[in-house]
C-alpha cells in the first residue's frame, strides 16, 4: 500500500518525495541560474505551454526557471543488507551539478530521501550536515530523512556554518556572501547584517548569532540581524574568535585564551588551546620555568592535569566530547598531506589512533561528536562522509551514494 503524503507533498517515480517549495515569509528565494533548454516549452504536470503563449508562468515553473539543479542517477539510498552501525560501502557519485544548470523539469532544489528506518539506531531528534560544492545534505538520524539543498557558489577559503533553530546558515567570511537553508525550503539569501567581515557563530540559544559587526567588536544578533545589546571589543593582538560549544566566544593572542560573554572579555589561561567543547577547554599551559603541561579547565571554574603529550591545533582546536571525557585531535600525518585523527582520554591521557585518513586540511568541521558523544561523524581523503564508532573506532559509511562533503556540523 503507497505512502499517504500531504497536500505539500508528491512522489516521483524515483521515489522522491518532493514538497512545496515555497520560501518562509519574507524571505527571497535565491536565483541559482536560468535553465538552458534548447526545446523552449516549459513542463508542468505533464503538459506543456507553447512558447510565446500569453498563460503566465505557474509558481512551480518560477522555481523551476530560477534555480533547479542536476540530480545525477536516483536519489533514492537502498537500506544496507548489514546492520545499521556498518552499512555496506557504495561509491559516492556527487548527486547535484551546477553550474550550469541543465536540470530535468522534475527536478527541485530541495529533495528528500526518506529511508524509512532510523540510522545507527539514534532515536534523538538532532540533525548532521554536511556541506558540498555545490549542495547541503541535512541528515536526521532518527528518522531516516534526508535533504539535499541546492546552493550557489560559496567561493574559496573558510567558510562558517553555523546550525540555528529551523535552519542552517552559511557564511563566507573572505566573501562577505551568506545564505540561509531554511528546513526543506530553497536556498535564501542571508540578512546583511550577519555577512560581517570575520567568522559567523553559535550564541547562547537558537536564535542569536555572533557577528563581527566593525572592525574589533563582535556582536550578538538575532538572526534577522537585529542587535541584542551585547557587544564585545575585542583587542587587536587576538585572533579570530572561535565558537566555545556553549555560546560563548574564545579568543587566543597575547596573554593566553580569552573567553568573551554577558561577562566581556575574560582569560581563561595564559597557555596555548587545545581542544574545545561544551564541557570546558584543553590547554597548554607553562611555567615560569618553562614547566609545561596539558590542563582541562571545566566550565565550572575546576582544573585537572592531562597526562598526555598534546600539541596546540592552531586555528581549528581538537573537539572535546559531549560528556567532556574525551578529546578528538587531528593532526597532519606526512601521508600526501592527509591527516590523522586520534581520540585522548582526559583522565588518564590514554591514546587511540583512528584508523582513516581525513581530509588534508583538517580544518574545522572534519570531524564532529554526535550529542550523545556515542558517534564521531567525519570527512576522509576523498571527501567521503564516514562514521566512526566511538567506543570500537570502526568506520564505516553513514548513507551511501552522497555527494563530495568537505564540512560538517550537528545541532543537537
Amino acid at each position: 500500500m503507497g505512502r499517504r503524503l500531504s497536500r505539500r507533498q508528491r512522489e516521483t517515480d524515483n521515489g522522491i518525495v518532493e514538497r512545496d517549495d515555497k520560501p518562509p515569509p519574507d524571505e527571497e528565494v535565491l536565483d541559482l541560474g536560468v535553465q538552458d533548454d534548447a526545446t523552449g516549452p516549459e513542463v508542468e504536470d505533464g503538459g506543456q505551454q507553447p512558447a510565446g503563449s500569453g498563460r503566465p508562468p505557474s509558481r512551480r515553473a518560477l522555481l523551476i526557471a530560477g534555480g533547479l539543479v542536476v540530480l545525477a542517477g536516483t536519489a533514492v539510498v537502498m537500506a544496507s543488507h548489514r546492520s545499521p552501525t556498518s552499512p555496506t560501502p557504495s561509491p559516492s557519485p556527487s548527486a547535484f551539478a551546477f553550474p550550469p544548470v541543465t536540470a530535468r523539469p522534475s527536478s527541485p532544489p530541495v529533495a528528500v530521501t526518506d529511508l524509512g528506518r532510523p540510522l545507527l539506531g539514534i532515536t534523538a531528534a538532532w540533525d548532521l550536515f554536511a556541506l558540498g560544492d555545490d549542495v547541503l545534505v541535512r541528515i536526521h538520524p532518527a528518522s531516516g530523512r534526508i535533504t539535499r539543498s541546492a546552493l550557489p557558489p560559496l567561493g574559496d577559503g573558510a567558510v562558517s556554518l553555523v546550525p540555528a533553530r529551523g535552519r542552517l546558515l552559511i557564511h563566507a567570511p573572505v566573501s562577505r556572501r551568506g545564505y540561509v537553508v531554511p528546513d526543506d525550503r530553497p536556498v535564501t539569501e542571508m540578512p546583511a547584517p550577519l555577512n560581517g567581515d570575520g567568522p559567523l557563530l553559535p550564541g547562547p540559544d537558537a536564535d542569536h548569532v555572533w557577528v563581527q559587526t566593525l572592525e574589533g567588536q563582535m556582536s550578538l544578533l538575532t538572526l534577522a540581524g537585529k542587535s541584542s545589546g551585547l557587544d564585545l571589543t575585542v583587542p587587536p593582538y587576538l585572533g579570530p574568535g572561535i565558537a566555545d560549544g556553549s555560546g560563548n566566544v574564545l579568543f587566543q593572542g597575547v596573554g593566553g585564551v580569552y573567553r568573551g560573554g554577558r561577562g566581556g572579555l575574560q582569560r581563561v589561561s595564559t597557555g596555548q588551546l587545545i581542544g574545545v567543547g561544551p564541557s570546558g577547554v584543553v590547554t597548554v599551559d607553562c611555567d615560569d620555568r618553562a614547566h609545561c603541561g596539558i590542563v582541562l579547565r571545566t566550565r565550572d571554574g575546576r582544573t585537572s592535569v592531562v597526562p598526555a603529550l598534546l600539541e596546540p591545533q592552531g586555528p581549528n582546536s581538537g573537539a572535546i566530547s559531549p560528556d567532556g571525557t574525551t578529546v578528538v585531535v587531528v593532526s597532519a600525518n606526512g601521508q600526501g598531506g592527509e591527516a590523522a585523527a586520534t581520540l585522548v582520554e582526559l583522565d588518564n591521557g590514554a591514546s587511540r589512533p583512528i584508523q582513516l585518513p581525513l581530509a588534508p586540511t583538517g580544518g574545522e568541521g572534519a570531524i564532529v561528536w554526535s550529542p550523545d558523544g556515542r558517534w564521531l561523524f567525519a570527512v576522509d581523503a576523498s571527501q567521503q562522509l564516514k562514521v566512526i564508532d566511538a567506543r570500537t573506532l570502526a568506520v564505516a559509511d553513514l548513507v551511501p551514494g552522497l555527494p563530495s562533503i568537505h564540512q560538517l556540523v550537528v545541532r543537537p
